[in-house]
């Protein structure tokens, strides 16, 4: 009888022990099940999180350096009285000032002035100021040496075309100021679109 009493309470003794490793065992496992989901959460929301456990940031967008821009096929501008050969002169004119990048072709500057719809796209370097570009093609348009189609704006075409140099699409060409200090470049300009050239 002795022997059976002392049996049972080993027995008892090793059931509370048991049970106080599983205890001790299931509150470590949701510890750590809980700091997986947390950490799982924050990763796909991008949620910053502060010492104090506050949220300081839910959505992080990107920069617009990372976007991908596709090209964009818009009208463009109809030449009235010029000809390729001033066109020819003009892109040379802007890259040798350093306002459009060195290495754009004839054919792309050409395409800007076909009066179609077409993926023209130029490098604006910005060395003068996006007003300068918008004032340039102003001056062109009230000289009647382009046309801007029917239904179209002269700012919005030339957003459609130019790019800055990280690629992005230049914007907001109505807000730009114009700066006097390159109006001589543009007067440069305007006098070789006055060129008496050979036409095809």
């Amino acid at each position: 009888m002795g022997n059976l009493f002392l049996e049972n309470l080993r027995q008892g003794d090793e059931a509370r022990q048991l049970g106080k490793l599983i205890a001790a065992y299931l509150a470590t496992s949701k510890d750590e099940l809980a700091k997986s989901f947390r950490s799982t959460y924050h990763q796909q929301t991008n949620v910053t999180t502060s010492p104090a456990g506050t949220s300081l940031q839910t959505n992080k967008r990107p920069k617009a350096t990372e976007l991908v821009q596709k090209d964009r096929n818009y009208i463009t501008f109809k030449m009235c009285g010029i000809t390729e050969g001033h066109l020819q002169m003009l892109r040379l004119k802007l890259i040798n000032v350093g306002w459009i990048a060195r290495d754009t072709q004839p054919d792309d500057f050409y395409k800007l002035f076909s009066g179609k719809f077409n993926n023209a796209k130029i490098t604006w370097t910005n060395k003068a100021g996006k007003g300068m570009l918008r004032f340039l093609f102003l001056q062109m348009y009230k000289q009647q040496m382009i046309d801007v189609p029917y239904g179209y704006y002269l700012t919005t075409i030339l957003e459609a075309h130019f790019v800055d140099p990280d690629g992005i699409y230049l914007s907001k060409l109505n807000k730009s100021k114009d700066s006097r200090t390159h109006l001589p470049v543009i007067k440069e300009c305007m006098d070789i679109l006055q060129l008496e050239v050979e036409r095809d």
